[in-house]
């Protein structure tokens, strides 16, 4: 019986504040329905949200797909527009000789000057001549034909090498004999190396035949018209016949071989082919989807146009990836979408199971299924931006990929004209440039910054071009390396030299989202003579494909050991030299570039995640059967139990600790990486539970820790941790 003086003290704040579970009749029912219209009210606010956020993803994800179909279709059109236009001007040309001759305004002894000139003011020509027919039994056959061989024309006698008016020699036959113009089936040349458009057109002298003007074009110089569109760093065009032949494609070996695109759709899988090749022979346009492409082996988009100029048709091919990805804004969206959904979810959940009406019910069981619903919400949240990482575009190296030799010859171009002249002390020694290539047959992170890496590099030196250079390569990134030289022959007068190497590279990479990291290893290449004015150039020739996605350059069957390769190129890399290494003369001056070939990959998911992870799980999982364990149940249990829980808890912080502390000795960053917050969000649990048995087992605890024993914190441990969790990885990959 409690004295009126006692009754008189003043209450503790807990005392004061009370625990709102015990509130009855009244009280409780307003509490009831306050918490029931406010969980509704976030309810219909977090749907709302998702819905509004999920129909602009909708609508955006459209539009990124209208708007890039759209413009890869306008630079298809383009393209087929812009080679048409080059070809009109050939046909203009030969079209102008003809009535030239026709009329006798250009006489057989002025015509070599008037082919000389065309060719001059007309560099994408690569050869016209014309082909006289005999005037009678006694004449002679007469062909001037002029050539280009590099920046050199010649004149060649066509009759000196066979009788070109035989029946078999279609060019000179076949529009001889119809009267009319015609664009003859294109063929590749052995002896320039090319591939070759001939336009051929009859002219007449006094109303009878009198022979044939001839133009060729090299359509190598397709490669010009493709660096101007935006292709994407794997896109690439092709060229189909009337026939349906391959007049150009980057697998120079389609051409070669004569094949068709009817020969790849016949292969397995390219049944669309099919229907594509027909439209083009038809000289109908058209858009296709392809699943699996020829080069890249990734789905694209194809767009066919008609040339109406020679009656072929282009093909110009766009990887769906590059063209239509998750940029930032969708990424975003899609994240909002994901947070609003696990708010609904979480509120729904607690009015289905009235955990807002307890302790009316008088059980636990509506809290517990709250909180576990709201915990798989938080982790289907978490997984939900975890896939938007792990599929989100790959993101390789910044500088320009070299794709042909179009784009090598437009950065060297770039650096002499612009890099060089800038250098404040320019070499006098002329750029001499060494073709070398690469071929990689292992590749291994042997740590966080390491990079093992086997195969195979050479080089080309001319003669008289690479008179008095060392043959051999530096890797200036090496920490160790061991090189030795395979093979060495002679091409006529290129000299062909091989190496093995096993070199040891160091990089630097970004840690910062491990482990959904990805990484470019750059195996940068000097020249051993590297004091001197000396640029190695990729061999691009050697290669038959050398679209990134492709993967030129690395062995078939290569593999990363927990990592997917994405693409490998050619790049240079610009570094400023303003030192002489001790040498007395330096060639190396400014910004001079470093050939690399880079290989970009991508962090595969599972190793880390079974590793890291999921022990880091099981650890929490453990301390929290040890929460679920604890109660308050007499002075000499709970002083046993908190003994329990902090020997546990030591225990367990030790092994996160060593965990912990492997991470950052296996990874060397500077910066804290994603992985590790799971690690401080262990710390925190652990400090959490032991500090609850703690004050558990204190003489007096807060009603939210002895109510119903310690219920509120095992109610609460799942969904605070993964809120947690998830809000830090809204802050790493927002």
């Amino acid at each position: 019986m409690q004295t009126s003086d006692e009754h008189k003290k003043p209450a503790c704040l807990l005392q004061r504040l009370g625990n709102p579970f015990r509130k009855t009749g009244a009280n409780q029912l307003r509490q009831s329905w306050w918490a029931h219209a406010i969980l509704l009210f976030l309810c219909g606010v977090s749907l709302l949200v998702a819905l509004l956020i999920a129909g602009k993803y909708i609508a955006d994800s459209r539009e990124n797909v209208r708007v890039a179909r759209e413009q890869a279709a306008d630079e298809a059109h383009r393209a087929a527009t812009t080679v048409d236009d080059e070809l009109r001007i050939l046909v203009a040309l030969a079209n102008s000789l003809t009535e030239d001759l026709s009329s006798g305004r250009v006489q057989r002894e002025w015509l070599e000057g008037r082919l000389r000139r065309t060719m001059v003011l007309v560099p994408e020509l690569y050869g016209i001549g014309v082909a006289f027919e005999p005037r009678g039994p006694g004449d002679d056959l007469h062909a001037p034909y002029y050539i280009r061989q590099g920046d050199e024309l010649q004149l060649v006698q066509i009759e000196d090498s066979y009788a070109y008016n035989s029946i078999i020699y279609d060019w000179y036959h076949l529009p001889l004999s119809s009267g009319t113009a015609m664009w003859q089936e294109p063929y590749y040349d052995p002896a320039s190396d090319a591939l070759l458009a001939e336009y051929t057109i009859p002219f007449e002298e006094n109303g009878r035949a009198a022979g044939v003007v001839r133009i060729n074009y090299t359509l190598d110089d397709i490669a010009s018209i493709v660096d101007s569109l935006e292709l994407g760093r794997a896109g690439y065009v092709f060229l189909l016949s009337k026939e349906g032949h391959f007049v150009y494609h980057p697998t120079r070996d389609y051409v070669e071989r004569n094949m068709t695109i009817f020969d790849l759709a016949a292969r397995p899988g390219n049944d669309v082919l099919q229907e594509l090749g027909e439209r083009a022979v038809s000289g109908e346009s058209g858009y296709f989807d392809i699943a699996h492409d020829e080069i890249t082996g990734k789905p694209t988009w194809v767009f066919v146009e008609p040339l109406s100029t020679p009656g072929w048709s282009m093909g110009v091919v766009f990887i769906e990836e590059e063209v239509v990805f998750m940029n930032d804004l969708l990424r975003r969206e899609l994240i909002w979408v994901n947070v609003a959904s696990v708010v609904f979810i979480t509120c729904l959940s607690a009015l289905l199971f009235q955990a807002h009406r307890y302790p009316v019910t008088r059980n636990a069981q509506s809290l517990w299924y709250s909180a576990f619903a709201c915990a798989a919400a938080l982790i289907l949240g978490i997984a939900t931006i975890w896939y938007l990482a792990l599929t989100s575009p790959y993101q390789g190296a910044e500088e320009l990929a070299l794709l042909d030799q179009r784009d090598l010859g437009d950065y060297l171009i770039t650096y002499t004209q612009a890099e060089r002249e800038a250098s404040p002390i320019p070499s006098e020694e002329p750029v001499t440039y060494v073709p070398t290539g690469i071929f990689v047959q292992s590749i291994e992170f042997s740590s966080a910054n390491k990079v093992e890496i086997t195969g195979y590099i050479w080089q080309k030196y001319r003669a008289g071009a690479h008179d008095g250079l060392s043959r051999g390569f530096l890797m200036p990134d090496a920490v160790s390396s061991e090189v030795s030289e395979a093979y060495r022959y002679q091409e006529g007068d290129v000299e062909v030299i091989g190496w093995y190497f096993e070199s040891t590279l160091r990089q630097q990479f970004s840690f910062a989202r491990y482990p959904f990291d990805q990484r470019n290893v750059r195996i940068r290449l000097w020249h051993i003579d590297f004091e001197r004015n000396i640029i190695l150039v990729p061999d691009l020739d050697s290669y038959e494909v050398i679209n990134p996605p492709a993967l030129p350059g690395l062995k078939e069957e290569i593999t990363m050991p927990g990592w997917a390769i994405n693409a490998s190129f050619f790049s240079y890399l610009t570094d400023q030299y303003e030192i002489k290494f001790g040498l007395q003369e330096m060639g190396r001056h400014g910004a001079f570039p470093d050939l690399s070939f880079n290989i970009s990959a991508r962090q595969e998911f599972v190793d880390p995640f079974v590793i890291n992870i999921i022990p880091l799980g099981a650890v929490i999982f453990l301390l929290y059967t040890i929460l679920i364990a604890s109660a308050r149940r007499g002075e000499e249990k709970d002083t046993n139990n908190v003994l329990s829980v902090l020997r546990f808890g030591a225990s367990m912080l030790f092994v996160v600790v060593i965990a912990h502390v492997r991470l950052r000795e296996l990874i060397a960053g500077t910066e804290i990486i994603y992985l590790e917050y799971f690690y401080i969000i262990e710390y925190l649990v652990i400090v959490l539970t032991s500090l609850n048995s703690l004050i558990l087992g204190a003489e007096r605890a807060p009603w939210f820790i002895e109510y119903r024993s310690n219920l509120i914190p095992k109610v609460v441990y799942w969904p605070l941790a993964l809120t947690m969790l998830l809000v830090i990885t809204l802050i790493v990959f927002y």
